[in-house]
């Protein structure tokens, strides 16, 4: 997990840029670090999902964290887009809907709703 602080003009589909990989650092920091119980509590992989809310959502941003990581960002209420020239974009979003839509994605964004309605929202 990471936490990273920006301008109120920087918006949560530009933070994530910088975010995003500063998690992934702090995850990878833990790979080879066991639990008392002497478990390992990080994949050997690293992180391998990312969970956020809508704010997040934008096809650019969607293929860009869709590279290293399986996203689970919610999906605002948007018109019919035109995906003339953006096939990489529009994959990665309909990508999104699905794990989104599954069981799992449900699962992992109520459990995010939970945590930041309890907590200080964190960037990711």
């Amino acid at each position: 997990m990471a936490i990273t602080t920006h301008g109120g003009a920087a918006g949560d589909s530009k933070s994530v840029e910088e975010t995003l990989p500063a998690a992934g650092f702090a995850v990878a920091e833990q790979i080879g670090t066991p639990t008392a119980q002497g478990q390992y509590k990080v994949h050997e992989r690293g992180m391998r999902e990312v969970v956020t809310d809508k704010g997040y959502h934008s096809g650019a941003g969607l293929a860009q964290m869709s590279e290293s990581v399986r996203t689970y960002v919610s999906v605002p209420q948007q018109p019919r887009r035109n995906w003339k020239g953006k096939t990489e974009a529009q994959a990665a979003v309909y990508a999104n809907r699905r794990c989104v839509e599954g069981e799992r994605g449900k699962s992992l964004l109520r459990r995010r709703r939970r945590v930041a309605g309890a907590s200080v929202r964190a960037s990711i």
